[in-house]
């Protein structure tokens, strides 16, 4: 799971960067997961957005 958290933060890091929307959308199409992970990791990038204060 670590990876994956490494993941969504690069592609918020990214994201902001190029000046584009923090969304679930986005974040699951940059960190490129497969369909195994992808509910779990959908939970951690809504739970990295809050941290943010984003939604």
């Amino acid at each position: 799971m670590d990876l994956h958290k490494r993941r969504i933060q690069w592609a918020i890091d990214k994201l902001n960067e190029e000046g584009k929307a923090l969304t679930v959308s986005n974040i699951t199409v940059m960190t490129g997961v497969g369909n195994k992970y992808r509910k779990l990791v959908i939970e951690e990038i809504k739970k990295a957005l809050e941290e943010l204060g984003e939604r």
